[in-house]
């Protein structure tokens, strides 16, 4: 017996000495447990989530081998399912959850607490794999219990309640959204401030959602204050306050103020001692909020800045395979888009492509994102060619993801739409009439003829047909396309209403003047009938209809630039707002002003265009580049009346806008100063209309011109 135990106690050493951590795992489980519990909350306390996980893994390890199966088990199963979550394993964190519902069914009378807990963890993970129903019943588990334990007015109730409003938000269900939070609110009373700040953030955002932003503003400042009293500030609750009341002046054109809170919201981020990847993610969604805001006051330089900022950042917050990833490129193609950049947009989209294709290749669907362009995937993408142009390089990626993703795969006909629309920039057109026509073939094949982005495929062609003059085919591919968007949703549509627009420019340029005005008549009988509302513009369909408008001017003698800057607003914000006196109405009016000016209707056409700059000077500010159009268009209309001192005066400002918003050596400016030079030859002032003349001759000397030479 002696022997016996000099032998073990030799054993042990020489294990101890090879394996120091055998001692550690020889100790009574319990012990172990503990130990890893301790060291995971304080992982978790000090912002170290991947070390919390571990030490959480290694309790529930120690806890399964005593073969009991408790409410501490299943505590530290949901302990690690957070800390997966921080640490941004949300499928690992879903996993822990699942094993601890299951496991909670093993258990007799288990603690009411303990089982909402397991099923509200399980719901907030479901709600970041963008598994929104699942969450939602998760929830209403949660809710049964929390109900039945503490009744059906408590303010235990409010937590599940704005988790189930958070996903109905999600699915735009805004109006029981609303519903829920409200409820939510009167459950907590003002005994909660933490908790009623955060419903009163989820109630702002469903705001601005529906585009109610005056009703926005008061719960999103209310939240504010509620997290500014706390004595422990929750810093990351606070920036997404800051961040969602910057996008109510965003909204609401207070494009300074949206400025100076998002990046409040930045800064209060990082204030954050050891921040969670759910602060970093946000910080990069501030920055992509920001870039936006840059683009609509044409700091494209600084939008670049932020959007690489937010890449380098994604990296350390998301996984390769995100969503967020697509996002980012696609708004950095938009900014290279404002700058004339289109090689470089190209290239983005090229990225794009292959993003999509490896994602369907790895069997991932996309969850979210203006474009639907899929998830970032572990290929490497083309950017790397050493030569942007080579066309190549860019068939031999098209050809790839033809064979990983099928011939009918909606990303490949994305990519191909995206790709034909940055060529027509380039006026590369029969690069653009191929790609536009794969991604019509593509499109008609997945989702049918009566479907938005084949009718936005079959604009697209039209637009073509329209630079190489093929009127006639031109008008029946946009009349189809309004055939379907009328069957899809009936006249009371943006879409309606945009493709209306197209078919009167189009008639303006075959010289029917009368139909050209019946068509905008018809989309302004639209938006004076139609209640103001925030409508969903297919998101894949948005650089078509950019691509439509593109042309839209140049019946009236307009010109590419200022439209691609609607359009490109447009894309930055795939939610139209519809209804008199919005964006939309305003365009209409522009453009029946103009076809009645050319029809010497001058009278009405001078009514509208003084409604339409006020409608652009409410919705954009006095002193925005779209504003600025619409005073050229006013002035033109005046000019022609003789009233050349105020059409003058119109000019002298918009000239002072878009030199401001554009720079004194961009097309915009030099449009402009063209324009007041030819009224300043009415009013007799012909020397300074000279100069005008030579300084806009200058400045498009100046510029880099892509010529039609470039047709393939």
């Amino acid at each position: 017996m002696h022997l016996t135990k000099k032998l073990r106690s030799a054993i042990v050493l020489c294990l101890w000495l090879s394996q120091p951590y055998v001692v550690f795992a020889q100790s009574p489980p319990q012990s172990v447990a503990t130990q890893a519990e301790q060291q995971g909350r304080q992982a978790m306390e000090g912002g170290q989530y991947d070390r919390a996980e571990q030490f959480f893994s290694q309790a529930v390890d120690a806890l399964k081998a005593t073969g009991v199966i408790n409410a501490r088990l299943i505590g530290d199963l949901l302990s690690h399912a957070n800390a997966c979550e921080q640490a941004g394993n949300d499928k690992a964190a879903l996993v822990a959850c699942q094993q601890a519902l299951a496991l909670l069914k093993q258990v007799q009378s288990p603690a009411p607490d303990l089982v909402a807990r397991a099923h509200s963890t399980c719901a907030n993970i479901n709600q970041a794999l963008g598994d929104l129903d699942g969450a939602i019943s998760q929830n209403n588990e949660a809710l049964n219990v929390l109900q039945q334990q503490y009744g059906a007015s408590s303010s235990n109730l409010a937590d599940p309640i704005m988790s189930i409003a958070g996903c109905l938000t999600a699915q735009d269900k805004l109006t029981d959204a609303e519903q829920k939070v409200k409820q939510a609110l009167t459950f907590l009373g003002n005994n909660h401030p933490h908790q009623a700040a955060r419903a009163n953030m989820l109630l702002g955002e469903i705001y601005n959602q529906q585009g109610k932003f005056d009703e926005a503003e008061p719960p999103l400042k209310r939240a504010l204050g509620l997290y500014e009293g706390e004595q422990n500030l929750d810093y990351g609750g606070l920036a997404l306050a800051m961040g969602r009341l910057a996008r109510t002046y965003m909204e609401t054109s207070r494009l300074d103020s949206a400025e100076s809170m998002l990046n409040k919201a930045i800064s209060t981020d990082k204030k954050t001692q050891n921040p969670s990847v759910a602060q970093h993610r946000q910080v990069v969604w501030f920055l992509i909020e920001l870039a936006d805001l840059y683009n609509r006051e044409n700091k494209h330089e600084q939008a670049e800045t932020q959007l690489t900022i937010a890449q380098d950042l994604s990296k350390l917050s998301f996984s390769a395979d995100h969503y967020i990833n697509a996002i980012i490129l696609n708004r950095l193609a938009s900014t290279y888009l404002q700058e004339g950049k289109y090689a470089e947009a190209e290239q983005i989209y090229k990225q794009i492509l292959s993003y999509s294709q490896a994602n369907s290749a790895s069997g991932k669907q996309p969850k979210s994102g203006p474009f639907q362009l899929g998830l970032a995937a572990t290929a490497k993408v083309d950017a790397s060619s050493p030569d942007s142009k080579d066309t190549s390089v860019l068939t031999e990626a098209l050809e790839r993801s033809k064979k990983s993703l099928g011939q009918v795969h909606p990303e490949v006909g994305n990519a191909l739409a995206n790709l034909g629309w940055v060529c027509l920039m380039e006026k590369k057109y029969g690069d653009a009439q191929s790609y536009f026509q794969q991604a019509l073939d593509i499109r008609k094949a997945a989702f049918g003829l009566n479907h938005r982005q084949t009718a936005s495929s079959l604009q697209s062609l039209a637009v073509l047909d329209v630079k190489e003059k093929k009127y006639d085919q031109a008008e029946q591919l946009y009349q189809q396309s309004l055939g379907i968007y009328r069957k899809l949703e009936g006249d009371q549509n943006a879409q309606v209403i945009m493709t209306l627009i197209s078919l009167s420019n189009l008639h303006a340029q075959m010289a029917q003047l009368a139909k050209a005005e019946q068509d905008l008549r018809d989309a302004l009988t639209m938006c004076n009938t139609m209640k103001v509302q925030k409508q969903k513009v297919d998101p894949n369909a948005v650089l078509d209809d950019a691509a439509s408008q593109l042309s839209a001017n140049e019946a009236f003698g307009g010109g590419d630039d200022v439209v691609a800057l609607t359009a490109t607003a447009l894309s930055l914000n795939p939610d139209q707002l519809t209804g008199p006196e919005t964006p939309i109405a305003a365009t209409v009016l522009m453009n029946l002003s103009t076809v009645l000016l050319k029809e010497s209707k001058l009278k009405e056409a001078e009514s509208l265009a003084r409604q339409a700059l006020k409608i652009r000077q409410h919705c954009y500010g006095a002193d925005r580049p779209l504003t600025a159009q619409a005073m050229v268009s006013l002035s033109g209309v005046l000019a022609a009346e003789k009233q050349l001192a105020e059409a003058d005066s119109l000019l002298q400002q918009a000239v002072t806008i878009l030199k401001t918003g554009f720079g004194d050596h961009s097309k915009q400016y030099a449009a402009a100063i063209t324009k007041l030079a030819q009224v300043e030859v009415l009013e007799g002032k012909s020397e300074d209309a000279k100069k005008l003349e030579s300084q806009a001759s200058e400045i498009n000397d100046s510029l880099p011109n892509t010529s039609d030479s470039a047709t393939q």
